[in-house]
């Protein structure tokens, strides 16, 4: 394909997506992003995209998978090729070497897609294509890992992936498709997915799940729905850091005074964090959810080490909506200060989360499943 034919097709594709008039924000940044030259991608990011997405559909044509029409002449197939590394403008980090690197693409990438078209495509297909977005950087697309890494993703992988009908024929097409297009093409050495469990995935018989995002991103109101969802699980406890941070506030002080107030004050700073930590070291239920920036910007200190650790990935409404803005005018996605999404049991190891996801409606299921296997 010549430049000028994948540059029109992309422009077409994406001003359709996410009209510039309706979505400036996500629009331009995904319209001007450029990724550095790497060993992995020689090409550029538009080219990968649009090639990508003909590759997909290539492929589930041929297997008569994800046919149908989204609009015009682009089928459910294209958009999960064309979206698949949509999240990579908003979670560049450049490294100390000067390397891009995009750990949580695929998470955010899939809250990004779910947010945009739960409104016009039908929910099995869109939880389907947001799976494979989710799921497409899972390392057991190649054998370069260990044997034992490759043991503990499978059985991750067989309790987190839901009975979505040809969901691991979809998975393979969009590897074949992701690893065929990039310049110089990357052979796949073999999928080391196992169709059984090896074993079964245990740690703790407790459950934590961070909710990883900015301020105005929608965690506290998935948390609510989470709380609700899960009690047939089991006890569950909604830590807030802003809640902590709260009770350092001095008489009719707003959040806002209050936060600012704390930031610009080290000794605060130090006092709320061990408020924090007090906290988090005394929490007990059954299932725990941690709604705190905290995690978000110092993914080191992720904490609860033996329990089974589900990341839930967010993003800021406002880039949906730009009228959002008038709540948090000083956001930013990502912040300067962000160290990084943690690493996931899925991309590489060591890892701070065994499971990070996108998909908050998938999380319930996945909990019961953690419950329901044999324990000792």
């Amino acid at each position: 394909m010549e430049s000028s034919d994948f540059a029109s097709e992309f422009k077409r594709v994406l001003s359709l997506i996410y009209p510039p008039y309706d979505f400036p924000d996500l629009y331009c940044r995904i319209f001007n992003f450029k990724w550095l030259p790497n060993p992995h991608h020689q090409e550029c990011f538009q080219k990968h995209c649009v090639d990508v997405a003909h590759r997909m559909d290539a492929l589930c044509r041929r297997d008569h998978l994800l046919q149908e029409i989204w609009k015009e002449d682009i089928t459910y197939a294209y958009l999960v090729g064309f979206l698949h590394d949509i999240g990579k403008p908003f979670v560049t980090r450049i490294n100390f070497f000067g390397q891009q690197g995009f750990r949580g693409h695929a998470q955010v990438g899939a809250r990004l897609v779910t947010l945009r078209f739960q409104d016009e495509i039908p929910e099995d297909v869109l939880l389907t294509m947001g799976v494979l977005i989710d799921c497409h950087m899972f390392c057991l697309r190649n054998l370069s890992f260990s044997s034992e890494h490759r043991l503990r993703v499978n059985a991750i992988l067989h309790m987190y992936l839901p009975p979505i009908p040809h969901l691991l024929s979809l998975l393979m097409c969009l590897h074949s498709a992701d690893q065929s297009s990039k310049q110089p093409p990357f052979q796949v050495d073999g999928s080391g997915y196992l169709y059984q469990a090896p074993f079964t995935f245990r740690k703790d018989r407790r459950v934590v799940i961070f909710l990883l995002g900015p301020m105005r991103s929608g965690k506290s109101t998935i948390a609510r729905a989470l709380t609700e969802k899960l009690a047939s699980c089991g006890s569950v406890l909604h830590l807030q850091r802003d809640e902590i941070l709260m009770t350092l506030a001095t008489k009719g002080e707003s959040y806002s005074s209050c936060y600012y107030r704390i930031r610009g004050n080290p000794a605060l700073k130090r006092q709320l964090q061990t408020l924090w930590q007090e906290r988090l070291d005394s929490a007990s239920a059954d299932i725990i959810l941690v709604d705190t920036c905290q995690t978000y910007f110092w993914s080191n200190m992720i904490g609860f080490e033996n329990c089974f650790r589900i990341g839930l990935y967010c993003v800021p409404f406002n880039l949906f909506d730009p009228e959002a803005n008038w709540r948090n005018p000083r956001i930013e996605f990502p912040p300067e200060k962000w160290s990084g999404y943690p690493s996931l049991l899925m991309e590489q190891c060591p890892w701070s989360l065994e499971v990070g996801t996108g998909l908050w409606n998938l999380v319930p299921s996945l909990v019961k499943r953690y419950f329901d296997q044999p324990w000792p």
